[in-house]
């Protein structure tokens, strides 16, 4: 790890990637195409909203370009939907139809599937991917965020551990920025059990330093919450590490 004196100038994860950004079909979008956009992407769409497997199987067999095109104006694929929509089975029909390679599609704010389903909380579609192709945990996202990155910003606090914890198997794939920006996403949107085994992990990230030029401990000033008994391990192992 770095100097844990370091500072990062902005509270967002290490910009770099080893993964180049896969973009889906976008021919079914074409002005060309209207008719099928209507008749096929429309009731694709709605089919992974809500889960109706008989139906997009239908329209997938009529189709099977639509398994890895986009369907909708922001270049989202049917498994963006479902995974958004934590459509469990759903998911789990088409990624059985999918080469690994495909689950790597990102729409045009840059997030795969598996984003969606970081920022959603499916946990369980997480899972699926991830046996499918393990290379889509590090894949970065929109705004070149990690997945776990993802999940802590919207509070997604089991997906977020359920993440770190793959991450923490890994190897040279979680560096010392991602750490202290995943770290301050969990102090600010209180997630605490994962913040305290974070520190556990790495206690030098008691004295980092985020955007503001704030330690841990001047965030987790603001909260009074954090000074309940169910919070006090962090802030006292906060206070020796310092």
């Amino acid at each position: 790890m770095g100097d844990p004196q370091i500072v990062v100038h902005r509270l967002t994860p290490n910009r770099t990637s080893t993964h180049e950004q896969r973009q889906p079909s976008l021919h079914l979008l074409s002005r060309e195409n209207s008719y099928l956009y209507l008749n096929n992407c429309v009731p694709l769409y709605k089919a992974a909203l809500t889960g109706d497997w008989k139906s997009a199987k239908k329209l997938l067999e009529k189709d099977p370009t639509m398994l890895c095109a986009s369907i909708t104006k922001g270049h989202e694929t049917v498994l963006h939907i479902a995974a958004g929509a934590k459509q469990t089975g759903f998911a789990e029909e088409l990624i059985k139809s999918m080469q690994p390679e495909v689950l790597t599609l990102s729409d045009q704010k840059g997030n795969t599937a598996f984003c969606c389903a970081a920022a959603a909380g499916a946990i369980e579609i997480a899972k699926i991917m991830l046996k499918k192709n393990p290379s889509l945990l590090t894949i970065r996202g929109g705004e070149k965020m990690m997945p776990v990155f993802l999940a802590a910003l919207l509070a997604q606090g089991e997906m977020a551990s359920f993440l770190y914890d793959e991450l923490s198997q890994a190897e040279h794939v979680f560096k010392w920025e991602d750490e202290i920006a995943l770290f301050f996403a969990c102090l600010t949107n209180g997630l605490y059990d994962l913040a305290l085994k974070m520190l556990k992990d790495g206690p030098e990230l008691a004295v980092a330093r985020d955007g503001n030029c704030e330690t841990a401990l001047h965030i987790l000033a603001r909260k009074p919450s954090i000074f309940s008994n169910k919070n006090q391990g962090l802030f006292r192992m906060l206070i020796n590490s310092c």
